[in-house]
């Protein structure tokens, strides 16, 4: 992912069931709507500090899921996950 993204689209990753690690860069200050749904192989997820909004079903069904870190910025959350 290039350093200049400030956004990670809606959906963008939805469904990569092969993605087994990310890495978010600090220039990004959104994540939108399932943007990692059904990713069903990422075991992990660091939020920098960077991100102040997390959109809805973000992470949605990521069944191998174990570990997340959420960054101080994050100011909003969806209503539900």
């Amino acid at each position: 992912m290039g350093e200049n993204v400030a956004v990670i689209g809606e959906g963008v990753f939805s469904e990569c069931t092969s993605l087994t690690e990310i890495e978010i860069p600090d220039s990004v200050t959104t994540i939108a709507n399932n943007a990692f749904s059904d990713c069903t192989s990422l075991p992990e997820i660091t939020i920098p500090d960077s991100v102040t909004s997390l959109g809805e079903c973000a992470f949605f069904r990521c069944t191998s899921l174990k570990s997340a870190v959420v960054g101080r910025g994050v100011t909003i959350l969806p209503d539900r996950s």
